[in-house]
Order: structure tokens, then C-alpha cells, then sequence
């Protein structure tokens, strides 16, 4: 199972899931369209996408 979550701000996502010990599959990349995307799993091993638009062009 995967989850996709559009944020605000995946970098923050991605701070606050260190916090909470989260297992970061891969941490927050620029894709090609442009977005910061990052994936993780939660406590029951779902996959979880966020990603947020990148405005810093």
C-alpha cells in the first residue's frame, strides 16, 4: 500500500519524521517537474510519498 501526500513543505515533513524515528526510504529530492518529494514508511510499513511544490526557482 502507498499513501501520496501533497504539503505545504516536505523539507519540514521530512524534519518532524526524524524526530519520530520514521524510516526514511529517501530523503526529500528535487524531481524534474519541479517538486520536493521524499518517502518514508510509517509504524505499520505503509509507504508514504509527500511531496510539496519547489517555489525557490
Amino acid at each position: 500500500m502507498c499513501l501520496t501526500l501533497l504539503v505545504d513543505g516536505a523539507i519540514a515533513v521530512f524534519e518532524r519524521v526524524k524526530q519520530l524515528n520514521f524510516e526514511i526510504v529517501q530523503a526529500p529530492e528535487l524531481s524534474f517537474y519541479p517538486h520536493r518529494r521524499l518517502l518514508l514508511k510509517d509504524p505499520a510499513g505503509v509507504l508514504v510519498d509527500v511531496s510539496s511544490p519547489d517555489n525557490a526557482e
